[in-house]
């Protein structure tokens, strides 16, 4: 399981048992879909917002960038799920006053310069379209954090690289010959198999030492869920993009003001009478 997921985890269980009731439940989502936010708050059945889950350290949001060399400017990519807007155009126009330097980049990357609160209101406005109204990390405790106080709490910056793709589901067309794989490597029968909406899941009493094989032009692996003894296959994607990412450092303790919104904002969303 990779770190992020480990702490996305760690998040939703500790939200689940200070706050979880019959009536308030926390929903971790696989992040390998970045459409989703991490943690859905699901209230007296219904969907009322979401929480990403990040690190101490951690990455947080990112849009591709494709050089035009014959033009000498970057493009914002049609790849892209967000959308482009005066964020994006004001770094691009600074990419481009340093084209040479930007489009040789490679896997080390470039710095952007640029005043981080550029990179604060972007990273708002991403989240906040994905539905996302609070932050939870760790710095010496856990720390929950409206989205509008991103900047207070994280040192932010920037970085123009090459970045390869994340991960996703086997195609449909894999799956049979996938789980032939699975039944030799780690001595699962089909019951030991659950197949959801294209979702892979695997169970396996005696854990695994190696996570990891490589079939075809791909390389998969068993992630693991909260549930005991089981793992999601995924398949590593093979693309490698120019893509700017932005980093944060959390660099400030639980304000006991934000903790108490929060906590005023679930017993709000709980009292609410729903037809």
């Amino acid at each position: 399981m990779r770190r992020g997921e480990s702490f996305e985890i760690e998040c939703w269980t500790y939200l689940t048992n200070k706050y979880g009731s019959d009536l308030l439940n926390f929903k971790h989502h696989d992040t390998s879909d970045s459409t989703e936010s991490d943690i859905e708050v699901v209230i007296k059945g219904r969907s009322k917002f979401f929480i990403e889950a990040k690190d101490s350290q951690a990455q947080s949001g990112q849009f591709v960038l494709m050089p035009d060399e014959e033009n000498r400017v970057f493009i914002f990519s049609s790849l892209n799920k967000s959308e482009s807007n005066t964020i994006t155009d004001i770094i691009i126009e600074y990419m481009n006053l340093n084209f040479d330097k930007f489009n040789n980049a490679g896997t080390a990357g470039e710095s952007i310069n640029l005043d981080s609160r550029f990179f604060d209101k972007w990273i708002v406005g991403y989240y906040k379209n994905k539905g996302v109204r609070f932050v939870i990390s760790k710095h010496k405790n856990m720390v929950i954090l409206p989205i509008e106080k991103f900047a207070e709490y994280f040192n932010i910056s920037a970085t123009y690289r090459i970045k390869k793709s994340g991960s996703g589901d086997p195609a449909k067309k894999d799956i049979n010959k996938l789980i032939a794989i699975l039944s030799n490597r780690f001595g699962v029968s089909s019951r030991d198999i659950n197949i959801v909406d294209k979702k892979v899941f695997v169970n396996i009493n005696d854990g695994i030492d190696n996570n990891r094989f490589c079939e075809g032009k791909y390389t998969y692996y068993l992630s693991k869920t909260e549930i005991n003894n089981t793992y999601r296959l995924k398949r590593l994607s093979n693309t490698r993009n120019m893509t700017v990412i932005f980093s944060i450092e959390i660099m400030l303790d639980q304000q006991p003001e934000d903790l108490e919104f929060f906590e005023s904002v679930l017993l709000a969303e709980s009292s609410k009478n729903f037809i």
